[in-house]
């Protein structure tokens, strides 16, 4: 199942197949769901009867009980992509930003610009690092083009939905400490492979983003209450 689907949706497969696997046998019960959580049970059930050949059985009950995958809206969803401006992640990303090392910044950045998700971000991450200590960088990074060609790797970006081709990413966008750069010369910084321990499914990085957070905004109400009394 790892071979055909990413770690985390093999994961949530066999987590929903887990606790739902009575529904495979009576499926009515998928209708007490919203619509969002039916589909990833359906999703994941539909997977796990093709995974064990049992997959036209599961099928034809879904249609004998009158089950129906929910079907969303194209339209629906592009204009909620186009209207929104991302304030909530810039906002998340400018709070992050003044809290984190230089390092991490720099791995923060990487996703920001890449626009990758973030395990895809962590592999591409990680692969940069190891191409260019192999000295073969441009078999994944199109200098002339400036992009990360992640076709070139279809192991770790080509499944079945949800693929990822390129990414357009400049050389330098900025200066300093939150520079994301592919030059030689900002590869020979000490701290640029410092973030190498990410692994694919890793949340904690996110998560300590996160707490940090908290314990500042703690502190810092703390500090306010101190200073008025």
């Amino acid at each position: 199942m790892n071979a055909e689907y990413s770690k985390v949706w093999a994961k949530a497969i066999i987590r929903y197949v887990t606790k739902y696997f009575d529904l495979l046998g009576n499926p009515v019960g998928l209708d007490a769901f919203k619509k969002h959580k039916r589909n990833n049970v359906l999703k994941a059930l539909s997977a796990y009867s093709k995974f064990t050949g049992t997959y036209s059985d599961f099928k034809q009950k879904l249609k004998d009980y009158g089950i129906k995958w929910g079907r969303t809206d194209s339209l629906s969803s592009f204009l909620r992509m186009v209207n929104n401006n991302g304030s909530d992640v810039k906002e998340w990303y400018n709070k992050a930003q003044a809290i984190l090392r230089p390092n991490e910044q720099l791995y923060l950045r990487y996703v920001l610009t890449s626009g990758l998700r973030k395990n895809e971000a962590i592999q591409s991450f990680n692969l940069v690092n190891r191409l260019y200590e192999e000295n073969r960088l441009a078999d994944y990074y199109n200098e002339e083009l400036q992009t990360l060609e992640h076709f070139r790797f279809k192991d770790l970006f080509l499944r079945r939905t949800k693929n990822v081709f390129i990414s357009f990413v400049p050389k330098s966008t900025s200066s300093g400490y939150n520079r994301y750069d592919l030059s030689p010369e900002a590869r020979a910084i000490p701290w640029y492979n410092s973030v190498s321990w990410l692994s694919p499914g890793n949340k904690s990085f996110f998560q300590v983003i996160n707490q940090r957070m908290k314990l500042n905004m703690v502190y810092s109400n703390n500090s306010s209450k101190s200073h008025k009394n």
